[in-house]
């Protein structure tokens, strides 16, 4: 595990379970690491460049993107089977996985199918068409 996210870990249990043994270096460090992990996240992920893609599409297709267009449920009927999916997964998720126990992985693997779902629905919605292309570098 990367040392940044173990020491976050390790001070946020240490400001959880006995906040007085902290010390003024250990929250600079963690404020720092803080900082740190989110410019290398944004930047590993890219997120510019998705933001960018989405706000150069919507000036692209105006009327889709304001739901304008009067399509919203040709789409909804051109991709029912994949939007009731979608509902169906996540309905699972929330209501029936038993999730109390999963170790890091399980969980992460979890959001990242909650945040796929919600992505894909929202694709559905709006009619949004772009796939993300993880090689592009802007």
């Amino acid at each position: 595990m990367d040392p940044l996210i173990e020491f976050q870990k390790e001070f946020h249990h240490q400001i959880k379970h006995d906040p007085m043994s902290t010390t003024i270096e250990d929250a600079h460090t963690a404020a720092n690491n803080f900082v740190d992990l989110h410019w290398k996240n944004r930047d590993l992920c890219q997120v510019g460049m998705i933001k960018d893609d989405f706000y150069n599409w919507c000036i692209d297709n105006e009327e889709v993107c304001l739901g304008k267009d009067g399509q919203f449920w040709t789409r909804m009927y051109q991709n029912g089977y994949s939007v009731f999916g979608k509902f169906y997964d996540l309905a699972g998720i929330f209501m029936f996985e038993k999730d109390d126990c999963y170790t890091d992985a399980q969980m992460i693997d979890e959001h990242n199918r909650v945040v796929a779902d919600l992505a894909s629905l929202l694709s559905f919605i709006m009619g949004y068409n772009l796939d993300y292309d993880p090689e592009r570098v802007e």
